[in-house]
């Protein structure tokens, strides 16, 4: 499994039109799925969280979450509806069937707060490991924010952006999980959702 850890990569209609129209129908208008609110995102003492970068302009967005794969393990009733029309993709993408999804979680956020300027952003991971973050619905003047800095170990305050890609329906974005990045806002009268999977080889840990 090849790793490219300057790498961002932007897939644009990722899944088929008939699986991007099921995965948004199903997320916002099945109501049996569960969402569970998540209302502190990453925790207390953010000040010194290495897997932070909070600051004055930064600002936490509680968000609902289904938790669908944790450590290859299906834990979600609707996993394989969810998943399955990844694995094709994933498959190709990273030139084997021979990985691990470490995660993978429904993220959906309503509107945010106009004061203070992105969400505070984070790493998914501080090691060597895939990050892709699925578009379920298009949400306009929302954006994946791709920052330059990756995790260390250190507490760190600035953020420099150097990828902006914006929230369309269908579109994936591959990038190392120990890469900053920040959630995107998403903007009055919208909800926004994304698939994130974490995804690796415990041998390569």
């Amino acid at each position: 499994m090849f790793y490219d850890c300057n790498g961002i990569y932007v897939v644009d209609n990722l899944l088929s039109e008939q699986h991007q129209d099921f995965l948004e129908e199903f997320i916002f208008n099945k109501s049996e799925i569960p969402f569970y609110f998540n209302s502190n995102t990453n925790g207390t003492k953010k000040e010194n969280n290495p897997e932070l970068i909070c600051n004055w302009r930064t600002f936490d967005l509680p968000q609902f979450t289904h938790n669908v794969i944790n450590e290859n393990t299906y834990i979600s009733d609707w996993a394989q509806e969810i998943v399955e029309p990844f694995l094709d993709f994933f498959n190709e993408f990273y030139e084997c069937d021979d990985y691990d999804i470490f995660r993978c979680k429904i993220n959906l956020s309503t509107q945010s707060p106009k004061t203070r300027k992105i969400i505070e952003p984070h790493v998914d991971s501080q090691q060597k490991l895939w990050s892709v973050v699925y578009f379920v619905n298009t949400v306009p003047d929302s954006y994946l924010l791709l920052g330059k800095q990756t995790f260390n170990g250190n507490v760190q305050k600035k953020f420099k952006v150097i990828r902006r890609i914006e929230s369309k329906k269908g579109r994936a974005v591959f990038f190392d999980s120990r890469r900053f990045h920040s959630a995107g806002k998403c903007p009055k009268n919208y909800s926004r959702s994304v698939i994130n999977f974490v995804i690796g080889k415990y041998e390569d840990l």
